[in-house]
């Protein structure tokens, strides 16, 4: 893999910033130690948020930011597969007099490794930079979800809807449930933003989903951005089939784990995948192993990768779980008053743009009116990340503008 020579300068420099700021935000001794379930880690200067947006090309998403922010490490109650866990992630917040502001949920991309977990990886500065974004004007939160932090004792479940939605649901239920001054003169208000990029991306537009059918809560959703999310993984692995090389075999396999864990289809890996990766793969996610670590250790070539059968799996009976797995894990179009936006990069090969051509097609087709899509030209899926990000506030931003949302 050719490496960009800006992104590492970018990224060498953030990482100077970083241990700069680690040096400089020891915790207060004064401060009284708060329990396990909100930890408070420490502060993040404005300036230092502004560097970050900045290194990365961001300067238009930097000058949103008005204040320090106050990073916590939270766990919370969450039910799944019927027993009482507890799940963890972190929230960011404004430091400033006397306000309330609107929560904005982060929901993030896909992760194999254990540490990768925002709530034990804040330090990185993705994490930090999306923590910071806080400074915006927003309570932001970003779940670790099962399978990671406080719950890492599970399998993640990879793509599998309800199981994802319901961690991020009971996170948000948590924060709203917090007692009052948890977070000193900073209280959590109805109005709700949520966002996220690639399996995060395909996540918000699933709990949204979810909260306008069920939404016990009494939440004001005010927009909603997708990135480059596999709306419909069955499309994704259409286009796997279908192509020569994919660059990420780790997706695949992964997904097929997860709905084996949920029990959503059956069958050894054998019946999946040819040797020797039949026999590899549930090995290789051993939540130690990096993404391309696994890479590594499978192949390109999805014919070598794939057994013949998977080639022609919607018409083989002995494969109707699939085609039910995705069907159940995929999120449809729905006529919706919700301001919903799509973004996504031009060259991604990875989770292809046609995703987000066909999810906002059938939004429009459903009625929605409020729909909208925006293509970054000459972008793949890791290039297109930042750009959503600013381009995500800056939306956000102009709702402000509008007068739907305002601080009190």
């Amino acid at each position: 893999m050719v490496i960009n020579l800006v992104h590492t300068v970018r990224y060498i420099l953030l990482v100077f910033v970083v241990a700069s700021l680690l040096l400089s935000c020891s915790k207060d001794e004064s401060m009284k130690e708060p329990d396990k379930q909100l930890e408070w880690i420490y502060s993040i200067s404005a300036d230092v948020v502004q560097s970050f947006l900045t290194m990365a090309g961001q300067a238009e998403t930097a000058s949103l930011i008005k204040y320090p922010v106050d990073i916590y490490r939270f766990e919370y109650p969450m039910v799944y597969r019927a027993q009482q866990i507890t799940a963890s992630g972190i929230i960011g917040v404004p430091q400033t007099t006397t306000a309330s502001f609107p929560v904005l949920c982060f929901q993030h991309g896909t992760l194999v490794t254990k540490t990768e977990a925002p709530s034990l990886s804040i330090n990185t500065p993705q994490n930090l930079t999306i923590a910071g974004l806080a400074g915006a004007g927003y309570i932001l939160l970003i779940p670790d979800l099962i399978g990671f932090g406080a719950a890492d004792d599970f399998f993640h479940p990879y793509l599998v809807k309800q199981s994802n939605v319901q961690a991020v649901d009971a996170m948000l239920e948590a924060v709203r449930n917090l007692p009052s001054g948890s977070f000193g003169n900073v209280s959590v208000n109805d109005s709700l933003f949520l966002t996220g990029y690639s399996q995060g991306g395909w996540l918000t537009l699933a709990l949204l989903e979810h909260l306008e059918q069920n939404n016990a809560l009494p939440w004001n959703i005010i927009a909603t951005a997708c990135g480059a999310g596999p709306y419909n993984p069955e499309l994704v692995l259409d286009y796997v089939l279908n192509s020569e090389t994919y660059l990420k075999p780790f997706f695949l396999p992964y997904v097929m784990l997860s709905f084996i864990e949920d029990g959503t289809i059956y069958g050894n890996m054998d019946k999946y995948f040819k040797e020797p990766y039949a026999t590899r793969i549930p090995v290789l996610y051993d939540g130690i192993k990096t993404g391309n670590e696994i890479d590594a250790a499978l192949t390109t070539n999805p014919h070598d990768l794939f057994t013949a059968e998977m080639f022609n799996y919607k018409s083989n009976p002995g494969f109707q779980e699939i085609t039910a797995s995705f069907e159940k894990n995929r999120v449809l179009a729905w006529n919706t008053g919700a301001h919903i936006l799509f973004i996504h990069g031009a060259n991604d090969v990875y989770i292809p743009q046609m995703l987000s051509d066909s999810i906002y097609n059938d939004f429009i087709d459903a009625g929605a009116l409020n729909v909208e899509y925006e293509i970054i030209a000459g972008a793949d899926h890791y290039s297109a990340a930042a750009p959503t990000i600013g381009k995500t506030f800056a939306w956000f931003d102009s709702f402000r503008s509008l007068r739907l949302l305002v601080e009190k």
